[in-house]
């Protein structure tokens, strides 16, 4: 039998020296080098990541944030669905009168177009604190692109940052460098009218935002953030941040502003299934060979 020519030390110096070389390369270069490996690899191990995902949730993860929906309870689903529509359809209607009240004689604007749900399964999540993302089993040939917005129940929960063959990376809202506007409503429908308009930003290794309002704005603990950022896709806007979970006085102005800490509902680190919300009137990304660029999540 003919022997190779290779040792072992040199397989593993012309190793060692691919990695250095893949390490100082450029994040782009580094990108189409890494990304087919890593989506085949986890297309091979998916079976395992999900038994050993399932059990590891089911040990580690933590309880689910109350929301007190009022009177009910066994409505949930329903409730919560109801209050998304709810406060997307209140922005658009909001959206609408400002336009034309800014341009005189427009009978009509455009609705929004219709959305597909597709759900998926959780293989795996990311351990790093700053940049928490999870992979879904659902890719391009799935007709996934990067940047669609990914969400949990009325719960948002990030959007698609890389997309491989069949298997996607869903970057979470909690991640160091997202930031949106949000509006705070009370949680119960009928409740006394109130909000606040403002801006959340995710707090380094906390998986919480923060968002800073002046002392009197009607804020309360238990109060739901919605998002109501136009630089996300209309089909995000209305869904769930979090909840408040706790007010606190602003450590840069603490007589005249307040930090607000949003948590989200549940614990976007531990879910078993997601849905991914695809619009229908968009086309599925042709070069079926390519992968998609990475997507940083702040507008």
């Amino acid at each position: 039998m003919r022997k190779s020519r290779l040792k072992p030390q040199q397989v593993l110096a012309a190793t060692t020296v691919a990695l250095v070389l893949a390490a100082m390369a450029p994040g782009n270069w580094a990108r189409v080098l890494t990304d087919r490996p890593r989506y085949l690899l986890r297309a091979v191990l998916y079976p395992s990541e999900m038994a050993l995902n399932s059990l590891a949730g089911a040990i580690r993860r933590p309880a689910d944030r109350s929301v007190d929906l009022g009177e009910g309870e066994q409505l949930r689903s329903n409730l919560e669905q109801a209050l998304y529509y709810n406060e997307q359809l209140s922005q658009e209607l909001a959206q609408a009168r400002a336009k034309i009240a800014q341009l005189t004689g427009m009978r009509g604007y455009l609705s929004l177009t219709g959305v597909r749900l597709m759900p998926a399964s959780v293989a795996s999540w990311s351990g790093d604190s700053l940049y928490p993302t999870l992979t879904i089993n659902r890719g391009y040939k799935h007709g996934l692109r990067s940047g669609l917005v990914v969400a949990d129940g009325f719960n948002l929960v990030g959007r698609l940052s890389s997309v491989g063959p069949v298997a996607a990376t869903v970057r979470l809202i909690t991640a160091a460098d997202t930031q949106f506007v949000v509006r705070v409503l009370p949680p119960v429908p009928g409740a006394p009218p109130r909000s606040a308009l403002t801006r959340a930003q995710a707090a380094q290794r906390r998986l919480e935002l923060w968002a800073t309002t002046d002392e009197g704005d009607p804020v309360r603990e238990g109060d739901l953030a919605y998002l109501a950022d136009e630089g996300w896709p209309a089909e995000a806007r209305g869904l769930v941040i979090g909840q408040v979970a706790r007010i606190e006085k602003h450590p840069d102005d603490p007589i005249l502003r307040r930090r607000v800490v949003i948590r989200p509902i549940r614990s976007l680190t531990h879910l078993d299934r997601v849905t991914v919300i695809v619009p229908t009137d968009f086309e599925p990304p042709r070069a079926q060979g390519a992968f998609q660029p990475s997507f940083s999540s702040a507008p």
